[in-house]
């Protein structure tokens, strides 16, 4: 019976895990030729795709993120750029350069078509390109294709293919595209644009003009609060306010000091006469009803030499007061007074001798005696002491009294003089502050002119002569490999879709028929 009989019915679903290396390689002999075919089409077909891959050209460039300007600009009051290479300033760098506005000035710099264009100008992408601009001309520019559309296309080109890698304080930047020289100058306006771009994100926020303003603002009214300042020293005579305060102030702590001498001189001449009236009393010397003076006299001419000798050692401490003192002074004048009523008395004990010697020094009471006499010498002399001392406190007080009216007045002037020289220095200081920002700004605003960032380019953008993509040698390696191993799947995928009987064992197996003889496909036809 004939080996390539039709059997539709019986192999379907048959299992090849029982096949052994014979069957395989039968399996391969059997269907050789397509396997050949499929090898040599799909390496055709591979050669062919390598060969008309486009050519992928690579530019690359560094830049160093770093401390760009000088410490003269930081001032919080000025917005400058003020790096120090943290990683967050490197991704605010990164995140500029692949900014959409960057890219769209690239875009408008080159044109669409020039970044979309590939190196092969009848290549697919040129005519696919060329089939959106018409269709877009035939809509009027309604359609999704129209100029507004490439343009964006072109942007998002160009955001996709610049890479970025950061390196610590370095961004290493490269460039795709199908043409090496299009791939350097795309890189160097990107590094163009990005430079212009971070200088104007961290410009300063602030113009001169502004602190132009502010000073000449300031400065005038400086020279008003200056003015008031000085009207007011004229008026009220303010030469040195605190001089004059400093000498109002001893003046008055000199008068307090005088009086308080003086209340306790007048506290002991008054103990001391207390005093020397309990002797008298003790001595029984009775004193007058009317004035309440002793009855005993002193003799007057030893009364006048006690005040004699008291004159004679009050003008010797006048004489030296007034070589220690100036005229007018407090202790000065204490001695004179002192002077006034000594001689007073000895002028009153000098009229009154002449009655007293005619009376033949009347004594009273049992102590009329010298011990008595010199006790109410004393008594006599120590009163006067204290009418000097109550008359001193008198004028004292009358002094400190006006002296305190004089500084009533400094308090007020004072304070109101420290507010308007308080507001002088403020408007002083902000004049000073707005003049070094003017001038800051003005550095600020140079640098900004010139384009100096705290970002160095280091390496230009390279130009590349030999592509990075395809590696063609890979590919065509890719390719054989795929095809030999595509070409024995070929194989065992016909033989599993193939539904004849091939062997003897197969017809046995199938069929429950024995085998008589075999008769191949060529016999056959001969016999016909």
């Amino acid at each position: 019976m004939l080996s390539e009989q039709k059997n539709s019915g019986f192999r379907q679903g048959e299992s090849a895990a029982g096949m052994t290396v014979r069957d395989v390689l039968y399996v391969l002999l059997r269907h050789k030729k397509a396997m050949a075919l499929f090898f040599v089409v799909f390496v055709c077909a591979g050669t062919v795709a390598i060969l008309l891959m486009p050519s992928v050209y690579h530019s690359e460039a560094q830049v160093l993120v770093k401390v760009g300007r000088s410490p003269l600009t930081r001032d919080p009051e000025i917005s400058v750029p003020q790096v120090d290479g943290s990683p967050n300033e490197v991704q605010n760098a990164m995140a500029i350069m692949q900014s959409e506005s960057v890219a769209e000035n690239i875009v408008e710099k080159l044109g669409p078509e020039t970044i979309l264009r590939p190196a092969a100008p009848h290549s697919f992408p040129a005519r696919v390109l060329a089939r959106l601009r018409r269709a877009g001309k035939a809509a009027g520019g309604e359609s999704p294709y129209d100029e507004e559309t490439i343009h964006r296309y072109a942007t998002t080109a160009v955001v996709e293919s610049l890479q970025l890698k950061a390196l610590g304080n370095i961004i290493r930047m490269s460039y795709n595209a199908q043409d090496p020289y299009l791939a350097r100058t795309i890189l160097s306006d990107l590094l163009d644009f990005y430079l212009q771009k971070h200088v104007e994100v961290y410009t300063a926020q602030v113009s001169p003009e502004f602190f132009a303003r502010e000073a000449t603002k300031a400065q005038e009214d400086l020279a008003q609060k200056e003015s008031e300042v000085e009207e007011f020293r004229k008026k009220h005579n303010v030469t040195s306010l605190e001089d004059q305060r400093k000498v109002a102030l001893d003046t008055v702590s000199q008068i307090q000091a005088n009086l308080r001498d003086t209340n306790a001189e007048i506290g002991a001449s008054k103990a001391r006469i207390n005093s020397y009236e309990e002797q008298l009393s003790v001595m029984g010397v009775k004193k007058d009803s009317e004035t309440g003076q002793p009855l005993v006299q002193p003799a007057p001419s030893a009364y006048v030499g006690e005040l004699k000798q008291r004159l004679l050692d009050l003008r010797v401490r006048e004489s030296e007061a007034e070589r220690r003192y100036p005229d007018g002074a407090l202790p000065l004048e204490d001695i004179r007074d002192q002077i006034r009523i000594t001689q007073e008395a000895m002028n009153s004990e000098a009229r009154d001798a002449p009655a007293a010697a005619a009376m033949g020094g009347t004594v009273a009471g049992a102590g009329g005696d010298a011990p008595g006499r010199n006790v109410v010498s004393l008594l006599e002399t120590e009163r006067a002491q204290l009418d000097g001392h109550q008359a001193r406190a008198t004028m004292l007080s009358s002094q400190l009294q006006a002296a305190e009216k004089v500084l009533e007045p400094f308090r007020e002037v004072e304070t109101t003089l420290k507010r308007l020289t308080l507001e002088r220095d403020v408007l002083e200081d902000r004049y000073v502050e707005f003049r070094r920002n003017l001038e800051r700004s003005r550095i600020t605003s140079t640098l900004d002119r010139e384009k100096v960032s705290n970002v160095k380019v280091i390496q230009s953008p390279t130009l590349i002569l030999d592509p990075i993509l395809p590696n063609r040698h890979r590919n065509f390696a890719l390719v054989l490999f795929v095809a030999f191993f595509g070409a024995i799947a070929t194989a065992f995928a016909l033989e599993y879709l193939d539904q004849t009987l091939k062997t003897n064992d197969d017809v046995a197996k199938h069929l429950g028929l024995p085998v008589l003889t075999t008769v191949t496909e060529e016999e056959f036809k001969s016999c016909i």
